[in-house]
């Protein structure tokens, strides 16, 4: 897991981050998102994007990127009160997706993690770095118990979707060994 640690607190993964919304920008700006202009990264699902991701992106940032965005999405989903906290101590743009008429909503690319890309140690690590990193992160900086996290989590709409991609397959699998009861 050192290859996660090491990735997740680098200057390089936060300048990768910062650099998403000029890659993807969405070509209006739709009020009706809740998603702050600066943080809106355009990512439909269509061929022309998704080869634009594989090829722009990283596998690594990729990842912890879709990490955060999972756990970021999930707290202003299920505990918008608490979510400022995590949103202002943690930079993380959120993919949208067009919708018609010039809006766009907040969305969670699955397909980028069809085909991580990663080295097969680092694929392996991920799940367990998610859970005991990113989970008790959001955590410690919003005050809900990583259990509760945990357990929306594994309770998102977006997981009701089979089959999952591998990787977060194996991450939904690994959340209730880490926060057992969920």
């Amino acid at each position: 897991m050192e290859f996660w640690h090491d990735y997740y607190r680098s200057d390089r993964f936060r300048n990768e981050l910062r650099s998403l919304p000029g890659l993807f920008p969405p070509a209006s700006e739709c009020p009706h998102t809740g998603v702050p202009a600066g943080l809106r990264v355009l990512l439909d699902d269509d061929a022309l994007t998704r080869d634009r991701v594989q090829a722009l992106l990283a596998p690594e940032l990729r990842c912890a990127w879709f990490g955060l965005c999972l756990v970021s999405m999930t707290l202003h989903s299920r505990f918008a009160r608490q979510a400022g906290a995590w949103a202002e101590r943690i930079f993380c743009p959120i993919p949208v997706a067009n919708v018609g008429m010039g809006c766009v909503h907040g969305t969670l690319p699955l397909w980028m993690m069809e085909q991580p890309g990663l080295p097969a140690a680092a694929e392996a690590d991920f799940p367990r770095f998610f859970a005991e990193t990113i989970v008790p992160e959001a955590a410690e900086i919003t005050s809900i118990p990583g259990n509760a996290i945990a357990a929306k989590l594994l309770g998102g709409p977006d997981f009701r979707q089979k089959p999952l991609p591998r990787l977060v397959a194996a991450i939904m699998d690994f959340l209730p060994k880490k926060f057992p009861g969920q």
